[in-house]
């Protein structure tokens, strides 16, 4: 154990998120990390790759999602020598947007032990993509206008009881009547007229 400690003192990692600095991810879009990576031991040490996981912000122990690990080329450092890297992670369309804590770790190789160095342990916050059109705020229009209607309705069946509003009486149209009865066959083969010249 004391090997494993003092192997992760030798490693220092820097990171930098260059398209959300403020540490906001949209759901269901990439977000990439990229890794400074230092060997400051004294041993030769193999970078292997990185992974992530998401966890509660409430329960830190409590991990909610594991994010797929990326391979970064196993590339071998040794004592003094940088690289970097990057990681990416693909953040799952059906996160609610809220605080969650992300935790990334790179897992590296030193005299033969694999070993892991988390670098990244901080609350982030996921953040819902701006739309032009929020099918969920249309459906509560369209509930609100239907209970505006009802509403409506209701109050003019009331004030119709009340005799507030007078009930139109329907008006009585006469009905069309014509004199000539074969009117209607003007023109056609069963035209009267029509009949009496052939």
């Amino acid at each position: 154990m004391a090997g494993a400690a003092h192997a992760q003192e030798g490693v220092q990692v820097l990171n930098w998120w260059p398209e959300h600095p403020t540490k906001s991810f949209f759901a269901g879009k990439k977000a990439s990390c990229v890794l400074g990576v230092r060997n400051t031991g004294q041993e030769r040490v193999n970078v292997t790759y990185a992974a992530a996981t998401l966890a509660s912000p409430y329960n830190a122990s409590m991990s909610l999602f594991n994010f797929t690990g990326q391979y970064l080329g196993d590339v071998p450092l040794g004592p003094g020598e940088e690289t970097s890297a990057e990681y990416t992670i693909f953040f799952p369309r059906q996160l609610p947007p809220r605080d969650f804590i992300l935790k990334v770790s790179l897992f590296y190789s030193a005299n033969g032990a694999f070993l892991q160095r988390e670098f990244f342990n901080e609350t982030i916050t996921i953040i819902e993509e701006p739309t032009w059109l929020d099918t969920q705020l249309i459906g509560l229009y369209i509930i609100g206008l239907a209970v505006l209607g009802a509403t409506l309705y209701s109050a003019v069946e009331f004030a119709k009881g009340q005799g507030w509003i007078k009930k139109s009486k329907p008006v009585a149209r006469p009905a069309a009547t014509s004199s000539n009865k074969d009117e209607w066959l003007r023109g056609t083969a069963a035209d009267p007229k029509l009949r009496k010249k052939q």
